[in-house]
């Protein structure tokens, strides 16, 4: 994801302000630059902050955004744009004033040359650096890419998913007529483990499903505790809904885990 720039001090009212104090004594009335300033500031600000929500990479929750997640992005890219937008306009009223500015008061006797310059070329020069860097951030370019690493980690992770939800399928169709903890063992216990250990990683989109409907059902441990056909028999039933549930959240049809 593009960064946007960082702001230049020269461009704030403060500086504006240390600036504007040197030449005070000569110089009567406002210039009207630092309200200029402060409203490009404030646009700034804003474009900064929300532009801290739209790149996930900043975030660093790349790796558990949902297809559903960049496609709710999209509007929000629509705004960044706006507000690149309104950046940009208030940059080029404020070099208007500047150019002018500066101009007026190189043909000053009054005004000291180096205070001159600084309007008309230091602060005019920051402005077009800023708008040029601004403009060289292309939202709709990064939503795109946004959406690509998103999609090719979705399509290995169901990949992945695919091979892991066959064996539970399996499994399940071979525990038809069947109930025994040993049948169990045999048939479910590994297969199960794999996809609950796999959707249990901390980074998992599917983290939310692992302790509720697969970690009960994986480890010595909780498969010891089904120690009777009632207890079986719940537990096949608890998994082939947790299946269905986990096919129907990744996107998968029935003929991805037959």
């Amino acid at each position: 994801m593009a960064v946007i720039p960082v702001y230049p001090p020269v461009l704030t009212d403060a500086n504006w302000q240390t600036q504007k104090g040197i030449i005070a004594k000569v110089v009567k009335g406002e210039t009207g630059i630092g309200a200029e300033l402060i409203k490009l500031k404030t646009r700034y600000d804003t474009l900064a902050q929300a532009w801290s929500h739209f790149n996930p990479m900043a975030r660093n929750d790349i790796m558990t955004m949902s297809l559903h997640d960049v496609v709710n992005l999209k509007q929000l890219a629509h705004n960044e744009t706006a507000k690149i937008t309104a950046v940009t306009q208030q940059a080029g009223h404020l070099r208007t004033m500047l150019v002018d500015l500066g101009g007026k008061w190189t043909r000053s006797l009054l005004v000291p040359k180096a205070t001159a310059t600084h309007v008309g070329t230091t602060m005019v020069g920051a402005l077009d650096t800023l708008v040029h860097t601004l403009g060289a951030v292309n939202v709709d370019n990064e939503y795109h890419v946004l959406e690509g690493n998103v999609q090719q980690r979705v399509t290995i992770e169901q990949n992945q998913l695919k091979v892991l939800m066959k064996a539970v399928n399996v499994g399940l169709k071979a525990m038809i007529g069947k109930s025994a903890p040993k049948d169990f063992e045999t048939h479910l216990k590994q297969p199960v483990r794999g996809v609950g250990a796999w959707i249990g990683k901390a980074n998992s989109p599917y983290n939310d499903l692992y302790h509720a409907d697969w970690e009960p059902y994986i480890g010595d441990t909780n498969v010891a505790k089904l120690d009777n056909p009632t207890k079986v028999g719940t537990a096949v039933l608890n998994i082939a809904s947790a299946l269905q549930d986990l096919r129907v959240r990744t996107g998968l049809s029935n003929s991805d885990i037959n």
